[in-house]
This record gives structure tokens, C-alpha cells and sequence, in this order.
């Protein structure tokens, strides 16, 4: 699960990164305006949640794994394949 804002380029180069590296595995992706009640609720919900104050907030199997640079880190070393892969078996 992704939460992502309109107009974040960090937000659409790991939405890229899933869709063209990893499109075997389902991606959920919430896009938020931010203009909402709703909509600023979570951001601060997510920040209590994760302590990072930026988008996209990445999670594989409910885990917290971090942002942009975050999941390309992984997604390099290799790290990410593996998450998903475990991911999708305990799911599946």
C-alpha cells in the first residue's frame, strides 16, 4: 500500500518503480489531494504512525518500509524482490 499527494514526483517515481519493476505483484495506491478533513486526519496519522513527515508512505504486508528513496534503496540492493516475494507467499 502506497499513500501518495497529486503533484509528488518522489510519489510518482516509486509508483513507476512498482508498475514497470514489480508488476507481477498487486499495488494499492491512495492518492490524496489534501484538501479534505479526512484526507489531513490521515497525514497526521501517518506521521504519528511512521515519524516521517514526507511522501509516498510505502508498506509491503502492513510494514511501514519507507519513502522514495527508501524503496528504491531496496529495490537496488535487491532487498525489495525478496520483501514482496515473502509478502505474497504468506498471502497467497
Amino acid at each position: 500500500m502506497m499513500y501518495t499527494l497529486i503533484q509528488c514526483v518522489p510519489c510518482q517515481r516509486a509508483k513507476h518503480l512498482l508498475a514497470t519493476t514489480y508488476g507481477d505483484v498487486p499495488s494499492h495506491f491512495l492518492e490524496l489531494v489534501g484538501d479534505e478533513d479526512w484526507q489531513r486526519q490521515l497525514q497526521v496519522d501517518l506521521l504519528k504512525v511512521t515519524r516521517q513527515a514526507t511522501f509516498p508512505y510505502v508498506f509491503v504486508c502492513g510494514q511501514f518500509v519507507g519513502g522514495s528513496s527508501d524503496l528504491f534503496n531496496m529495490h537496488h540492493s535487491g532487498q525489495l524482490r525478496q520483501v514482496l516475494n515473502n509478502c505474497m507467499s504468506r498471502s497467497g
